[in-house]
């Protein structure tokens, strides 16, 4: 396998997978691409210990902040399977590790570029759960949309020094690196470009004044 790539496998029957190999001990740059018919990229934690995702795990030396500059403006964010859909955690989530060997999706900029993860980044974690208590609080409201068994959902949360149009790492685009038979999403109440969101943050007053466009 090579450090920081991600892998997908299905097992025929429910089970456990074994992995062996040398304990990792140094930086590992992964290159992402703009694809031809999207810019998703499948990489992973390649430590044997939890690296925090966003600011609110760790201020400085969490993945999203170190790498901001390689990925996509609309998109800065990590995509987590949880258990029916990709569903992005970025500045405006909970605090969030990613467990050792994690998987999730990410979105490259324009001509591609390489995402970083560090020694630095590396935390010693008692629990095998991939989020934590958040230390700030941030009203909100979750939209949730079902279609028989489908059941989708985004996310408005009000934080401080947000603003109406595109706040990066803090607004996260929908994931489309599969197609969606049924979504509910929302667009940037300013200066909208067109991209479907999973996660909007918004100004924590003049609430009244604001009105966001729903899509289904």
């Amino acid at each position: 396998f090579i450090s920081g790539k991600g892998y997908s496998a299905l097992r025929t029957s429910a089970g456990d997978i074994t992995f062996t190999g040398n304990f990792l001990a140094s930086d590992v740059s992964i290159a992402i691409t703009d694809g031809s018919s999207n810019s998703w990229n499948l990489i992973g934690n390649p430590y044997p210990s939890y690296i925090p995702a966003n600011s609110d795990a760790d201020e400085t030396a969490n993945f999203i902040t170190i790498n901001s500059a390689d990925l996509h403006a609309s998109y800065q964010a990590i995509y987590f399977w949880n258990g029916s859909s990709y569903a992005p955690i970025n500045h405006a989530s909970g605090s969030r590790f990613i467990a050792p060997g994690q998987g999730f999706f990410v979105n490259a900029i324009t001509g591609g570029s390489t995402v970083d993860f560090t020694e630095t980044m590396q935390s010693h974690q008692s629990t095998d759960v991939f989020s934590k208590t958040k230390t700030t609080t941030w009203p909100g409201i979750t939209l949730n949309i079902t279609d028989g068994n489908i059941n989708k959902s985004t996310e408005i949360i009000y934080t401080p020094g947000s603003t109406t149009g595109l706040d990066s790492g803090y607004d996260a685009g929908m994931f489309t690196g599969v197609s969606n038979s049924f979504s509910v999403y929302t667009h940037l109440v300013s200066e909208s470009k067109g991209i479907n969101f999973s996660l909007q943050s918004l100004p924590d007053n003049d609430y009244e004044n604001n009105v966001i466009p729903i899509g289904v």
